[in-house]
């Protein structure tokens, strides 16, 4: 029986732990701690972490969309995309609730019904597949557990069996090859490593500093276990009708306008304690989520919600700098790393070849030209028409004039908060309201430093990454806005 003074000393130890955690929730800064602390086993790639990060979070809001929560993580081998995202889990998620998996079965993804013996709910859950052949990934069980779906029906001993899936994990996958297929491309986003010689560079410096004692790579613990105490909470966005007002009425948009608003949703689950909350204790997200879901909408995706592998944004990019002529496969093979014969469809192992595949995605066309030296026929491959188009998001004073002429009683209080926090910020006073921009900033002056590009904000949806400039320049650009 523990004496009186011990259970004092337990009590008031923690009492000290209690604040110590809400303490580090409070942090205003918590995105660039969380950054900064994850710095201490990644260099550079800010972008790719911030967007890691927000992704992740989805696995806090019980009201999130399930295909919102899949992300395409592709890039060269030995880019660092596995590590980068279980470092960022292994901050973020507690380790019961990360299942890191490098070879998945057939067998895994029918029957596994619950992540654990005591959780039969995959709900605030991350599973992590490396390097998945495509086989899995386009398999009916694959399908059905990354599309919110409840049940995988499959033939057992001739027998019919139906497992049940409850709840739905945040789904990563890490791989150079694996492609997703037109019918399950919209439910992911995809993301790519800086494979810069800068990025090299750093990497090289903080291996080194390891190896020789200069440096901790341990995580600080009390913001670990602060992080894997965030609860699922359910979020609420006074300013969504505002979103869904300014954006164009194109189809695309019914399938993305879900992804916005959850990228805002997790921001604010992260943020749950510098939130404000309705009576019933739903998260009620400001401004600072809507800046850090666009720059995340920007980054991870495209106007089309398409998700692409390195090898095919790669095809992508140097069909853009062909114009409008195109090219065949042949000059699409001398002017990438990409053999000939993957461009091809192969009928023995199944496969479509990259221009086929991505034809089926209404990327590229093809059309017959006739070539002179051949003296034939000869198919050429060019950009789809569809794949031009662009949108830009409503900046954030956009909307806080919606705010002001909105007559919607339930937010009213929120929306004064806003606006007086927008005007005290055009006097020049301390910024609260565009926070996320204050901290791009700040890691950008951390990036000059070690010798990288600045990271970009910008609120316009189109191709990803430097892409959309390419396109900008050697094609004609079509704004939705205007079809």
């Amino acid at each position: 029986m523990p004496s009186k003074k011990q259970i004092e000393k337990k009590v008031k130890k923690g009492l000290a732990d209690e604040k110590q955690r809400i303490d580090t929730l409070l942090d205003k800064d918590l995105i660039l701690t969380i950054l900064t602390e994850l710095k201490k086993n990644v260099v550079a790639n800010e972008d790719m972490m911030l967007a890691l990060i927000n992704k992740v979070c989805i696995r806090l809001v019980i009201n999130s969309n399930p295909t919102s929560s899949n992300l395409f993580v592709s890039d060269e081998s030995g880019a660092g995309k596995d590590w980068i995202t279980k470092q960022v889990c292994k901050v973020l998620v507690p380790p019961t609730n990360y299942h890191h998996m490098s070879d998945i079965s057939e067998k895994l993804l029918n029957y596994w019904e619950k992540p654990s013996k005591l959780d039969d709910s995959f709900d605030g859950h991350v599973l992590h597949f490396e390097d998945p052949i495509e086989e899995r990934t386009k398999s009916q069980a694959f399908k059905v557990r990354t599309s919110g779906g409840n049940e995988i029906r499959i033939v057992h001993k001739g027998k019919v069996k139906y497992v049940r899936i409850r709840g739905k994990p945040v789904t990563i996958v890490t791989s150079l090859k694996s492609t997703i297929d037109e019918e399950g491309m919209r439910r992911w986003d995809s993301l790519r490593v800086d494979v810069t010689q800068a990025g090299t560079k750093l990497m090289k410096i903080l291996y080194a500093e390891r190896e020789a004692g200069l440096i901790s790579t341990e995580y600080d613990e009390d913001l670990v276990k602060a992080l894997h105490s965030l609860r699922r909470v359910q979020v609420a966005i006074p300013y969504a009708p505002a979103i869904a007002e300014l954006l164009p009425n194109h189809l695309i948009i019914r399938t993305q306008l879900d992804k916005i608003f959850d990228y805002i949703k997790a921001s604010a689950a992260l943020h749950q304690y510098q939130r404000e909350k309705m009576k019933d204790g739903t998260i009620i997200a400001n401004m600072f989520d809507y800046d850090y879901a666009c720059f995340c909408f920007v980054l991870l995706g495209d106007v089309h919600g398409l998700s692409l592998n390195k090898k095919e944004e790669t095809i992508i990019e140097v069909l853009a700098l062909s114009g409008s002529n195109g090219l065949t496969c042949g000059e699409i093979a001398s002017r990438t790393s990409i053999g000939k014969s993957s461009l091809y469809p192969d009928k023995s192992k199944g496969s479509l070849g990259y221009m086929e595949n991505l034809k089926e995605k209404e990327i590229v066309t093809e059309y017959e030209s006739y070539d002179t030296d051949l003296g034939r026929q000869v198919s050429r491959w060019a950009l789809s028409e569809n794949l031009k188009m662009v949108f830009e998001l409503p900046t954030s004073p956009l909307l806080i004039e919606r705010m002001r002429a909105s007559k919607n009683e339930r937010y009213s209080d929120i929306f004064r908060k806003v606006i007086s926090a927008y005007q005290q910020e055009k006097k020049g006073t301390e910024p609260t309201l565009f926070h996320f921009f204050r901290s791009i900033c700040k890691i950008n002056e951390i990036r000059k430093k070690d010798g990288l590009s600045v990271l970009s904000y910008s609120q316009k949806s189109g191709m990803t990454r430097e892409l959309l400039d390419i396109l900008r320049e050697k094609t004609v650009q079509k704004s939705l806005s205007d079809s």
